[in-house]
């Protein structure tokens, strides 16, 4: 699939390890990083969904049509899936929950 950064900084953060560990610390850039590997392999988003350990999940209310990945307990990669294509568009990782 073809993954689409929305900027610079989270492809950085893809491409550059250092650059991924000074955002996010060592754990959130390596699975920030694994996630991004599995959406390049996968031939489509409906793929990724059914890995049962990435707690796929469509977010709701003013984000409705973003999805939340899971990369640690308290962290989510966003994406949004583009319908006209495989590909996907890598949103942000925040924490989930508001934390």
């Amino acid at each position: 699939m073809r993954v689409v950064f929305r900027n610079r900084a989270l492809q950085a953060a893809y491409e550059d390890a250092d650059t991924g560990i000074r955002r996010w610390g060592p754990i959130v850039a390596r699975k920030y990083v694994q996630r991004i590997e599995a959406l390049y392999a996968a031939q489509n988003f409906d793929e990724i969904r059914r890995i049962r350990a990435f707690e796929v999940h469509e977010l709701q209310g003013q984000q409705k049509g973003e999805w939340g990945i899971t990369l640690t307990r308290r962290s989510r990669l966003i994406v949004i899936p583009l319908e006209e294509e495989k590909a996907v568009r890598v949103e942000e990782v925040n924490k989930h929950y508001g934390d």
